[in-house]
């Protein structure tokens, strides 16, 4: 598997979204997050042991697919709390797939604001 990097649009979200699902499903993972647009930059914050929120009611959420995508906003619970979400209408998102499985998650806001998140196994 080579390293690939996809620009996120409202086009190709619930395709990203479905494969972010796929990778993640069944498996055991810890997600760190920082922002990156502030200098010093501040160590990330890690949550480890985290797994795809399929169980429970989560309103508008099916389960199934494992992600909701509505008006230009992806959400993907990780738990009752947490969860992946970007709004494709506000923010310019870039997902890499890295070939040691890994998943890195870089967002800007259109006025600045910016952050990433790795996803790692």
């Amino acid at each position: 598997m080579s390293e690939r990097t996809v620009e996120v649009n409202y086009e190709n979200c619930r395709q990203i979204a479905g494969d972010l699902v796929f990778r993640l499903k069944g498996k055991t993972f810890s997600v760190s997050s920082s922002r990156t647009n502030i200098s010093p930059r501040p160590a990330p914050k890690t949550i480890s042991g985290l797994r795809l929120y399929d169980e429970g009611r989560i309103p508008d959420f099916d389960p199934s697919i494992g992600y909701h995508f509505d008006n230009g906003v992806l959400t993907i619970p990780l738990s009752p709390r947490r969860k992946l979400q970007w709004d494709v209408k506000i923010e310019r998102v870039f997902v890499t797939f890295h070939e040691d499985g890994n998943i890195t998650i870089e967002k800007s806001l259109f006025h600045g604001f910016s952050s990433s998140i790795i996803i790692r196994f």
